[in-house]
């Protein structure tokens, strides 16, 4: 078959990536976005653009190895609840890589356990912290091709085969595309390193794996075939940068300025959070109810809630609560205790899901959007898509917990 094999350098079937158009929409979102949602945008700026300056680094290696392969470039898989999108899946005479870009700053080191540790200078300060390991990511996408090809199978005997030779014929690669980055893996097992180089070393691994591999080569058709099966499994609509770029855009569109919150309780009193605090530390008892296990009870109030050192008036069916002179109140105070107690759990995952994003607070929902849920007291998903500021993307992530909390 190598006789009549013609091909002598590398395809590219899909070359194209949507980050480009992510970017190009990013700064179109950046040029109307209120100043308070600006730095969220340029730092999904930095990241995507970081991304694609990557993946053009290997690009540009593959383009110019001279090995005769197929070349596919941003490909999103699914298979029911999975997914996966991955950088590069490179179709050889023997070995089909499935590589993993990372474009990252900094030095990298792997350790014994292999833990990924970064390494990277700050305002002349050099911070080390740990990172998700990009080996166990790719292998996450590796499986859910394989879950994906394997359903393809018509019966338990070729289920089998392809089960049993999947490692051989498939191959996890991680790629570090950023020339200056070190990599110091001395220490870590030689399955790890064996999955971790950086771009100048993929042409070489490229040829070496194939070199030391004793699977038969494949023909140039039976290549294309491959690779043209792989292709047909991309789902564009699927990409992970349009659920990133919804939620940009519903911030945008929902942002109001968090200076200038209010926040609703019954009979429709408008009250300001620094009259909720003060008054509460005047009058109201604190609830030591445990809450739901969805929010940090390590969390204090006082960390959430926003005091301000001045006097207020509050009235509340007209009672006046003054907090410069102390005065309490016998009637409602229940009612008052209720929308507090719901403040305080919402104002606590509202935190805790901040700090899992490494965002502000009002990202997430903001005083205003929580005022509105306190009016309509939504109890379904349905309900709480109409709550203003609440799209489907924000109901999706957090829609669970916020009616929890709610119904509870």
């Amino acid at each position: 078959m190598a006789l009549f094999n013609k091909l002598d350098k590398p395809i590219f079937l899909k070359e194209e990536s949507e980050a480009k158009y992510y970017i190009s929409k990013l700064q179109e979102l950046h040029s109307r976005a209120p100043e308070g949602l600006k730095g969220r945008i340029e730092k999904e700026l930095k990241i995507a653009t970081l991304g694609e300056l990557g993946e053009n680094n290997i690009a540009f290696e593959l383009k110019n190895s001279g090995i005769p392969m197929y070349i596919l470039h941003d490909i999103c898989l699914e298979t029911n609840e999975l997914s996966a999108q991955i950088d590069y899946i490179v179709v050889t005479r023997k070995v089909i890589f499935i590589i993993e870009c990372k474009n990252l700053i900094g030095n990298i080191e792997i350790n014994s356990q292999g833990n990924f540790i970064r390494t990277y200078n700050f305002n002349g300060k050099f911070i080390k912290e740990g990172i998700y390991s990009p080996i166990t990511q790719n292998e996450r996408h590796l499986e859910v091709l394989k879950r994906i090809k394997k359903e393809s199978k018509s019966n338990f005997i070729s289920k089998m085969l392809f089960d049993k030779y999947f490692n051989d014929n498939y191959k996890s690669l991680v790629v570090l595309a950023n020339p200056k980055t070190v990599l110091n893996s001395r220490y870590a097992k030689k399955e790890i390193k064996d999955k971790v180089i950086k771009a100048d070393q993929l042409i070489n691994y490229i040829k070496e794996v194939n070199s030391k591999s004793d699977l038969m080569s494949l023909s140039d058709k039976e290549m294309k075939e491959i690779a043209d099966r792989l292709l047909a499994l991309h789902k564009s609509s699927k990409l992970s940068f349009l659920k990133k770029y919804r939620e940009l855009i519903e911030l945008v569109d929902n942002y109001d300025d968090k200076n200038d919150v209010k926040t609703v309780f019954n009979n429709k009193e408008i009250i300001n959070d620094s009259s909720i605090t003060n008054a509460k530390s005047n009058i109201i008892n604190e609830d030591k109810s445990s809450v739901t296990n969805n929010i940090d009870k390590s969390n204090n109030i006082n960390n959430i809630y926003n005091t301000k050192n001045i006097n207020i008036n509050v009235n509340i069916n007209n009672t006046v609560i003054n907090n410069s002179t102390g005065n309490k109140i016998n009637n409602n105070s229940d009612i008052i205790n209720d929308n507090e107690n719901l403040i305080k759990k919402l104002k606590e995952y509202r935190l805790q899901m901040s700090r899992a994003e490494n965002t502000k607070p009002y990202i997430i929902f903001s005083d205003k959007q929580m005022t509105n849920l306190l009016e309509k007291m939504p109890k379904t998903k349905s309900e709480l898509k109409e709550v203003s500021g609440f799209g489907e993307v924000k109901v999706e992530k957090y829609g669970d917990v916020i009616l929890k909390i709610l119904n509870e």
